[in-house]
């Protein structure tokens, strides 16, 4: 057996049990370290949450691409556009690409009572495009559009108060102002205040007819992908079909144009830099956290062990082979702490994964509980590095052992 490893098995025996100071240090550091890499998995796993959830019902509610007229501005009321038969098996074929959709959006003032609120009005072509908000339904049920129904969200009720089976009044600003009547069946929340507090959803023929548009006309296409880390690229190719054949195309009035999720919410991924600034600063602060610990507790067990370091240099050992055996207890400590720190923190994050028991202000985070996403990559990245810079910056107090002198040690003692 590696002497080295042996003298170390010896310092952890003797600990174990022993009243000296070295030991309640030890146990702080190692405690420390713990707690240091709980914090920093689970930064790594709720910001990873918060960001996956997120991009996921942004992605589900307004799509990863959209195709809308090329004058367009921030208006809800859009020129209406038309892909043609070749356009849209061209989109549809392309790689990464799993739906296209047609929607209608319309300003509108909801009133009820006698109070007033703005609303978007949303319409989809084909019912399969509602599995989204039917899943976020929280009362009622979807509408039945051949009835006349509506669907608005918990946070426009609450706004008028209204209920289930209530009958609304829809206005549409136009020239003549037209309105419809319309019978709540039910009511949606995302948790996203951007899109709860503004939209609507009606059938989309009422909207073809208010804005006397033909049948296949519509504000805009949503198209979703497979995979949103091509994004940029697949909106490349989507651009390259829509715009050549433009001029060929009877029915297009004006150009068209797309938008990717980033470009249209780019107020979230702002704020997902902000998040990832902020776990980046908590990772180094706990890395240096552990790092303080475990260096002071090497200090004191190398000041407490000084006559042993005198005895093994009279024997013949070098500082090389010295220094060794305080690395190996360095690497027993590290891994020790970081272990804990491990299982400790996945079994928070499973029982917070499983039963939300820890609450959020979804008007402000837009969930209402802490989310968790199990990022392995990350974790074993995140593992690898503490280990690494803890073992590396453990080496610098180790130097000390070559300054201790056996004559005068020995002497001493």
């Amino acid at each position: 057996m590696n002497s080295s490893l042996f003298i170390v098995k010896k310092l952890i025996k003797a600990g174990k049990g022993s009243k000296r100071n070295s030991q309640t240090i030890i146990k702080i550091a190692t405690v420390g370290t713990i707690l240091s890499t709980i914090i920093m998995i689970l930064t790594i796993f709720i910001s990873h949450g918060f960001k996956s959830n997120i991009i996921d019902k942004v992605r589900h509610f307004g799509s990863d691409i959209q195709i809308i007229n090329y004058d367009a501005n921030q208006s809800y009321d859009l020129s209406p556009i038309s892909l043609s038969n070749i356009q849209t098996e061209k989109i549809l074929n392309t790689k990464n690409v799993s739906s296209l959709s047609g929607f209608i959006t319309k300003p509108s003032i909801l009133k009820y009572q006698g109070n007033i609120e703005g609303v978007i009005l949303k319409s989809y072509q084909t019912e399969q495009d509602y599995e989204f908000i039917k899943s976020n339904i929280v009362e009622g049920r979807f509408p039945n559009f051949s009835n006349n129904e509506i669907l608005i969200s918990e946070e426009i009720s609450k706004k008028l108060n209204i209920k289930i089976g209530d009958k609304i009044l829809l206005y549409f600003i136009q020239d003549p102002i037209r309105y419809r009547k319309l019978k709540v069946s039910g009511l949606y929340k995302t948790d996203i205040f951007e899109f709860d507090h503004l939209f609507a959803f009606i059938d989309i023929h009422i909207l073809h007819k208010i804005n006397s548009w033909e049948k296949d006309m519509v504000s805009g296409y949503e198209i979703h992908l497979s995979n949103n880390n091509t994004l940029e690229k697949t909106q490349k190719e989507i651009d390259s079909i829509i715009r050549p054949s433009f001029f060929n195309e009877a029915k297009s009035t004006s150009l068209l144009k797309t938008l990717n999720i980033k470009e249209r919410f780019s107020q979230f991924y702002f704020w997902f830099n902000l998040f990832d600034t902020n776990v980046i600063v908590i990772i180094s602060l706990m890395i240096a956290v552990a790092v303080i610990n475990l260096i002071s507790a090497l200090l004191i067990i190398i000041i407490e062990n000084m006559s042993t370091i005198g005895l093994l240099k009279s024997l013949g050992y070098n500082n090389k082979s010295i220094r060794q055996i305080f690395v190996y207890f360095s690497i027993y400590l590290t891994l020790k702490g970081v272990l804990w720190g491990n299982i400790i923190a996945l079994l928070l994050a499973f029982l917070q994964y499983i039963f939300h028991f820890l609450p959020l202000d979804a008007k402000n985070y837009y969930i209402s509980y802490v989310p968790i996403a199990f990022d392995w990559l990350s974790l074993i990245i995140l593992d690898s590095i503490s280990i690494l810079l803890i073992i590396s910056f453990l080496l610098i107090p180790t130097n000390y052992i070559a300054k201790i002198s056996p004559v005068k040690v020995l002497r001493f003692n």
